[in-house]
């Protein structure tokens, strides 16, 4: 789905860091590949003010291979994800982005294992994602990232108690419109114990400390912060339709800049999965959280989102889709008592596929996303219609 999709592409380009997590050794040897190929129109593609808006349609092409190897007991896991576009008229908004990812998971014993990473990244920003506004904008902001994950898990996923540590280093430089100070260097160190209170019920601690040093150039003011986040959590499964994992607890984003305002506060985030029927499920999230702004002399911004997805299969071969975004992004300028621009997003979304062949879908789906702030120059409005086709090779 298209909101769904553009949520954990958000993620990925606000968080320097990868969140890998141990779960992945359930992974089974293989290859897998997949080829998405849309055609569409959007309204407002630099995502600006009405009088500013360009329409174009544009063609993409996003694929993904995954290949999953087993060295006695450990595996290997390798990955890429393209995503190309074309368009008719702005050239110049034409991307193609590229994420590559290798994994190795070492299964030393039945309750301690370790994993080392890599992760490249280029990619794109999508307008209208974050906080930033840009008028004038011809192009897509673009970024490279390199990072580099090791870890550790003492005891099972099927274990009492499990403790995991994973430390994570991040390389990030803005490649075009002048965002040099952006780039950025980042750490982090995250710990998590989970205990076992039920067959299908764990509740755990989370820790996690971040160290960001961002690009001193002269004219702009760094944002170099730490940042602290403890949550405590309950996963719990019930009865094979309710999947849920809830954690709240506290944050504090700490700029070494004194003219920058601190945040913190609450933290919170939330998955369910409800298999409402045999043919309809209900999935919805929740997150609050501080981020690093991506404007110039601006610390950061407090981001709060909800949203809820639904499938529900008409028949075997045709299945509805819908999407609901609610958010809300408090941006914290320099010498103030608090946010001094307060933006209010939605979006929502309606798709159809429809199965040809067990490996070949096709669909359509429309899209609209909106802004609206106390700043007029922030608000967009953006409309976008799909025509999808996807096909799962077969090894």
């Amino acid at each position: 789905m298209k909101i769904k999709n553009n949520v954990i592409y958000t993620a990925i380009v606000l968080s320097t860091l990868s969140g890998h997590s141990f779960a992945q050794v359930e992974n089974k040897p293989g290859l897998t590949a997949s080829l998405e190929a849309n055609l569409a129109y959007d309204d407002n593609i630099f995502r600006v003010v009405d009088e500013l808006a360009e329409s174009d349609s544009f063609i993409r092409a996003i694929p993904e291979v995954n290949f999953v190897t087993a060295l006695g007991k450990h595996r290997v896991i390798l990955g890429y994800q393209g995503d190309y576009a074309k368009f008719s008229d702005v050239d110049s908004a034409d991307y193609d982005d590229h994420i590559l990812n290798a994994q190795i998971q070492f299964d030393h014993s039945l309750r301690f294992s370790t994993l080392v990473g890599a992760t490249y990244q280029d990619l794109h920003i999508d307008p209208g994602s974050l906080d930033r506004i840009e008028l004038g904008v011809t192009e897509y902001d673009q970024f490279n990232r390199t990072k580099f994950e090791i870890g550790g898990s003492y005891g099972s996923a099927g274990s009492i108690g499990r403790l995991i540590g994973l430390y994570e280093y991040s390389d990030t430089n803005y490649t075009n419109n002048n965002l040099d100070f952006l780039d950025n260097e980042a750490s982090q160190l995250s710990l998590q114990f989970f205990l076992k209170i039920a067959p299908s019920t764990s509740v755990y601690l989370s820790t996690s400390f971040q160290d960001s040093d961002y690009n001193a150039l002269d004219g702009f003011t760094e944002i170099d912060n730490t940042y602290i986040r403890y949550v405590s959590g309950i996963s719990w499964s019930i009865s094979n339709l309710i999947d849920l994992d809830l954690s709240i607890g506290y944050q504090e984003r700490d700029y070494d800049n004194e003219t920058f305002l601190d945040i913190d506060g609450l933290a919170y985030s939330g998955e369910v999965s409800w298999q409402l029927t045999e043919h309809t499920v209900i999935e919805a999230s929740a997150l609050r959280e501080a981020q690093d702004s991506t404007t110039a002399d601006v610390g950061g911004f407090l981001r709060t989102e909800f949203t809820t997805y639904i499938n529900h299969e008409l028949s075997s071969l045709v299945t509805l889709k819908a999407g609901l975004l609610f958010g809300q992004d408090d941006v914290f300028f320099a010498n103030t008592d608090g946010a001094i621009r307060e933006d209010d997003r939605l979006a929502y979304e309606l798709a159809v596929d429809y199965k040809l062949r067990n490996n070949l879908t096709v669909g359509a789906g429309y899209t609209h996303q909106e802004r609206t702030s106390d700043v007029s120059i922030a608000e967009f409005d953006d409309n976008l219609i799909e025509l999808t086709v996807k096909y799962d090779f077969e090894y």
